[in-house]
């Protein structure tokens, strides 16, 4: 579990994440993140910090995002933000899904249980995202309470992303879902 209740809060201007990825080929499977005041992963094309290197090849699944590992309701502000990176690093995904970014997955072992935050489930504003097989809203069973207080999935800007079971990218820019 990676918990921010004692995190000291805003650095500044920046929310403080859980965990921050701005890498290729990455695996984040299995880990409870609670009580950011941002989001519980962040997938970041921040240029200040890390110099344009954008989030390729990443796959998120079998995690909490605003739940303990019992199923209690410790939210973060948003659960996962996998927003802003570049068209020119995902043109041409070569991941083995045609993904930069999986959120969850067709398997019931990739799917993340985001619940529980006080923003939005998933926010995407970049290129050639996929969340699927995802609880988003519900308790740790599926079912009842604790929910998400805003949308459950946001793609706020961007193109090819897709949500549900879709196998191919859509361009899908500007929708919500709750």
């Amino acid at each position: 579990r990676i918990d921010g209740s004692k995190a000291g809060g805003r650095s500044g201007t920046f929310e403080l994440a859980g965990l921050v990825v701005a890498g290729i080929d990455d695996t984040l499977r299995g880990v409870s993140f609670t009580n950011w005041d941002g989001p519980g992963i962040w997938l970041s094309d921040d240029q200040v910090f890390w110099g344009y290197v954008f989030p390729t090849g990443v796959e998120v699944g079998g995690n909490l995002l605003g739940l303990t590992p019992t199923g209690q309701a410790a939210g973060n502000v948003d659960g996962v933000d996998a927003g802003g990176y570049s068209s020119t690093s995902c043109s041409e995904p070569t991941v083995p899904s045609p993904f930069c970014v999986l959120i969850g997955g067709s398997n019931p072992a990739d799917r993340n249980v985001i619940s529980g935050n006080t923003g939005d489930g998933v926010q995407v504003g970049g290129y050639w995202t996929s969340v699927r097989g995802n609880y988003i809203g519900p308790d740790i069973t599926g079912g009842g309470t604790p929910g998400t207080s805003q949308l459950g999935v946001e793609i706020f800007s961007g193109l090819h992303n897709v949500v549900g079971d879709a196998t191919a990218p859509t361009g899908a820019a500007g929708t919500a879902a709750r």
